[in-house]
């Protein structure tokens, strides 16, 4: 099943980081099933806009993203969840290139991290709740397995060397970075225009 409860848990993260930032439109790369659109649209006054290589019911924009046929900042937040890694790095840092080109200001993505760890949630009464987990990276030979070219984690793509690239490279500040906590395979970044 595609839709388990930690794709749902990141929908929502990717909701409070895109409302957290108070745009008045937003333009999705790779928005696929189109659940995040179809809350923002219903939801809220955001002025959405999804792009995607496939053609789709949701899918407002048919392109390709390493070349998005729209002008330079024509949108005030720009994202990408769990998309860019079905594509090779190279042509990933090309997407995100492009969608420094196209945002104002930000851009919000979330790739999935290699590794194995664990999590502890515990609410007892009278204690403040505690909440912690441990993430380890697999630093494995990451190999394209139909789906995914690269992820965060390997040997061939580092969390330093994504960082890196983003910030030399690609020159945008890398101005938060999470985990969802329920679902920690998720990697989110929040990029700003230097």
């Amino acid at each position: 099943m595609y839709f388990k409860k930690g794709r749902w848990i990141s929908i929502w993260d990717q909701i409070q980081e895109i409302m957290k930032e108070k745009p008045v439109n937003v333009l999705n790369v790779g928005a696929g099933h189109g659940i995040l659109g179809f809350f923002l649209k219903t939801q809220t006054n955001i002025k959405y806009t999804s792009l995607d290589i496939n053609k789709g019911d949701y899918i407002d924009i048919v392109a390709d993203a390493r070349d998005i046929p729209l002008e330079d900042k024509s949108f005030d937040l720009v994202c990408s969840f769990q998309t860019i890694e079905h594509i090779p790095y190279e042509d990933a840092m090309q997407v995100i290139r492009e969608m420094k080109r196209v945002t104002k200001n930000k851009i919000i993505i979330s790739v999935p991290h290699s590794g194995r760890g664990t999590y502890i949630d515990i609410k007892l009464p009278f204690i403040r709740k505690i909440k912690w987990f441990y993430w380890k990276s697999f630093n494995n030979n990451h190999k394209y397995n139909g789906v995914h070219y690269w992820e965060l984690g390997t040997k061939q793509v580092s969390v330093k060397k994504f960082k890196k690239d983003i910030e030399l490279k690609l020159k945008l500040k890398i101005e938060k970075e999470f985990k969802v906590f329920e679902k920690p395979y998720y990697h989110f970044f929040v990029l700003k225009k230097i």
